[in-house]
């Protein structure tokens, strides 16, 4: 570990080491050591405290990192960041939308990285599984077209020709949109 945190390039309020990210809490503090992770619905901080000997490790079935909550408990001044599901709702607007226009986009979909999209239909609502969510993540309905999701910064939009099913599902995750096909299954061998 301290091999690791030799090698450091300078940033502002934070220095990239081998690996890690090292915090300053405010002028004097010699910083936590952190490093995190995601994917659509989860994530996870690894933050520790050299000088105190002190880590925390924060597992969340959240979007967004976990909100600070790591840096807080090391450092009491970090703030703490409101929850994904709060941004969603805020940068978001769920309307009501035709419950037999869901059918139209029930399938899958196989994004140019692979590991096939799934959208399932439970009640009136749409439901997206894939390998990193195989639990399924609710979409909320911004437009007859457009899905959210709350626990990710993850947006869905259908591509519809008139009046038949989806052709495609475009996936808006971190800045980039991702464009994955529908497929069509594959008959059982009998």
């Amino acid at each position: 570990m301290a091999a690791m945190l030799q090698t450091r390039r300078l940033g502002p309020g934070f220095t990239q080491t081998l690996g890690w990210w090292v915090v300053l809490g405010g002028q004097g503090d010699d910083g936590i050591v952190t490093h995190g992770g995601e994917t659509p619905g989860y994530t996870c901080t690894v933050a520790y405290d050299p000088k105190t000997r002190v880590g925390v490790v924060v597992l969340s079935n959240s979007a967004e990192n976990d909100g600070g909550l790591a840096w807080h408990l090391l450092r009491p001044n970090f703030p703490m960041a409101t929850s994904a599901a709060e941004k969603a709702r805020r940068n978001h607007k769920e309307t009501a939308i035709d419950p037999q226009l869901l059918e139209r986009y029930i399938g899958q979909y196989q994004p140019p990285a692979g590991g096939n999209v799934t959208i399932e239909r439970q009640g009136d609502a749409l439901v997206l599984k894939s390998e990193s969510a195989p639990q399924g993540l609710r979409l909320h309905a911004e437009s007859e077209q457009k899905f959210f999701i709350l626990e990710t910064d993850l947006q869905v939009t259908f591509q519809v020709e008139g009046r038949s099913r989806a052709t495609n599902l475009v996936i808006h995750f971190a800045g980039i949109d991702t464009l994955a096909p529908r497929i069509e299954s594959q008959p059982e061998k009998q």
